[in-house]
């Protein structure tokens, strides 16, 4: 059972509930399951939230991105298959309409595509290849890939340079953030990561604007992991440099800024990744179960996470 830290600031004591900007109402254990990695971010929620997939690797030499009923937990099918390696990293996905965006390969050699699963519902629908059918972004090579909904257009990570975040739209490619990481289109803003002297700072792009707001510095914790509802609802994993190494969840709140923990830390194991679903009510979450990991057999537990967000932060 994950031990749940909800609504402390710093080191005072819990304010009352009706003064939370957000809750984790129920956390509700998803499964078990190895990983060549101690990274597990293959994990994304439907442009609807009724769905979502998780990569599994199985005995027969695949990956396969299987998709799960977020109300029940009940796995649907597997829509897309990715060959398995020992240099096979599997990053995170994206699910957009009809396309479902891959970053897949190692960490000196990822690469993005994305595959059509139009009609995966349906009881003809059998399960793709993902790299014989993948269609792939310009260079192919790339990490992170998060589909901007309001612009049409793909961010992704670049390989083999220190840090540069692009943003690929109608096949022109463009660079926003010289040493982005991490970049999530919201409605009014675009969050992202920055990589600094220490570790990932935490950072917004007003779309209206086009003005910058930095909301961490990167000296005092580092950002791990970040993801955004459409409705700018922004979730993060934050590990500490100082008190408390293990990650907890937080949250950053227009008007009250960076807030938290949300959750955590975990009792089972070091929290890595965290998904928001597209309308902020869910949240994905990987945790890395050391003791109980051997190398390439990473042991990780996928939580569910029900949010509540206060009136005034719904968006």
């Amino acid at each position: 059972m994950l031990a749940i830290v909800v609504g402390l600031v710093g080191v005072g004591a819990a304010p009352a509930a009706d003064d939370r900007p957000v809750e984790v109402i129920s956390a509700k254990k998803i499964k078990s399951l190895e990983w060549l990695w101690s990274l597990h971010s293959t994990m994304t929620f439907s442009p609807d939230g009724a769905h979502f997939l998780l990569g599994e690797a199985r005995p027969d030499g695949y990956v396969h991105l299987c998709a799960y009923e977020t109300a029940t937990l009940t796995r649907v099918k597997c829509l897309v298959r990715l060959y398995k390696s020992t240099e096979s990293h599997h990053g995170p996905l994206d699910w957009s309409d009809d396309r479902l965006f891959i970053q897949a390969g190692g960490f000196d050699g990822a690469f993005i595509g994305w595959v059509n699963i139009q009609s995966w519902q349906e009881p003809t629908f059998k399960e793709i290849d993902g790299l014989k059918q993948m269609r792939f972004v310009k260079g192919k090579a790339g990490m992170n890939p998060a589909w901007d909904r309001k612009e049409g257009g793909l961010y992704y990570r670049g390989v083999g340079e220190f840090a540069a975040m692009y943003f690929e739209k109608d096949g022109v490619q463009t660079k926003p953030f010289k040493f982005g990481e991490v970049a999530i289109a919201g409605d009014k803003y675009i969050w992202y990561t920055e990589i600094g002297e220490h570790t990932a700072a935490l950072r917004y792009l007003d779309r209206a604007t086009k003005k910058t707001d930095i909301l961490s510095k990167g000296d005092s914790f580092g950002v791990h992991a970040l993801t955004a509802s459409l409705h700018d609802h922004v979730l993060f994993v934050r590990t500490e440099y100082s008190k408390n190494p293990n990650p907890r969840v937080y949250a950053y709140i227009e008007k009250r800024g960076i807030w938290g923990p949300v959750y955590g830390p975990a009792s089972d194991g070091e929290i890595k990744f965290i998904r928001i679903s597209p309308n902020g009510d869910r949240a994905l979450v990987s945790v890395h179960d050391e003791k109980h990991s051997k190398p390439g057999r990473n042991r990780h537990h996928i939580y569910l996470l029900e949010l509540r967000w206060a009136q005034s932060e719904a968006k």
